[in-house]
């Protein structure tokens, strides 16, 4: 569904509750799930910001927490998995071809990897192939400003581990 600014609204699920604006962004905190909106105005006018408090049930914050904490193991898997390969790659034996740890090869894992846990297969499987998708985009950024010889200062860092109590969750 499109927005009045012809922006995505977001999920359907995510509007019904919060009956967000265009842009908005769920974000949970220590005693609270609050949503921030930025609204589109006038050409390169500027933006503004509203911020809404949603109030959850207890199961519901319980099944949104678990949800996220599905996705920061997932993450963390993602990291481990791309420090190997480039380990690997680093001290590979001569005439072996590179590995690679692209989305193709997270996907794999990350199928394998709901097989094998039942506690990571209760969750929903979009949230967590969307965050591969995200990883693989930010991995790929921080190696294209890698390759282009950017400046320390200026470029997009490698995705790192997310820790329990550092990492915000969040519903784009």
């Amino acid at each position: 569904m499109t927005g009045p600014m012809g922006h995505d609204a977001g999920p359907a699920w995510a509007r019904a509750l919060t009956g967000q604006a265009p842009g908005s962004q769920l974000s949970v905190l220590p005693d609270r799930l609050m949503c921030m909106t930025t609204a589109a105005t006038a050409q390169d006018a500027g933006q503004a910001r509203w911020t809404f408090r949603l109030r959850v049930s207890s199961t519901a914050l319980a099944a949104l927490l678990g949800e996220w904490d599905r996705c920061r193991w997932i993450w963390n898997e993602c990291c481990a998995k791309s420090k190997q390969t480039h380990l690997w790659n680093k001290t590979r034996p001569r005439g072996t071809d590179k590995r690679t740890c692209g989305p193709a090869q997270l996907d794999k894992m990350l199928t394998e990897a709901r097989t094998k846990m039942p506690w990571l297969g209760e969750g929903s499987s979009v949230p967590q192939q969307q965050l591969i998708r995200d990883f693989g985009k930010s991995r790929a950024k921080a190696q294209k400003d890698i390759k282009e010889r950017l400046p320390a200062r200026r470029r997009a860092g490698m995705p790192k581990y997310k820790k329990k109590r550092e990492a915000l969750a969040s519903l784009n």
